[in-house]
């Protein structure tokens, strides 16, 4: 690899766990935690634990850096784009 690949990639790592707050990450989780239910019951129960636990890990996020972007189980704040609160 190439040393200033490297060199970004420990940048963004560290910066992740120094802010607790990954961009890419967020928002995947919380595009699943707004996502409808399946269809089943086992499946549903399976889910609505995930959905429990993801709820927990963005909420996690949002108390580290005094935000809060609405999410909540079954249905969050929709935003034409996902904004950028990194202040790199």
């Amino acid at each position: 690899m190439n040393l200033v690949r490297v060199q970004e990639f420990l940048n963004k790592r560290f910066y992740y766990s120094v802010h607790r707050y990954n961009h890419k990450r967020y928002w995947k989780l919380r595009a699943y935690v707004a996502a409808p239910p399946r269809e089943g019951k086992i499946r549903r129960l399976i889910q609505l634990f995930l959905k429990v636990w993801r709820l927990y890990q963005i909420k996690k996020m949002d108390g580290y850096n005094n935000a809060s972007t609405g999410a909540s189980l079954d249905r969050c704040v929709e935003f034409c784009t996902s904004p950028d609160f990194r202040t790199v």
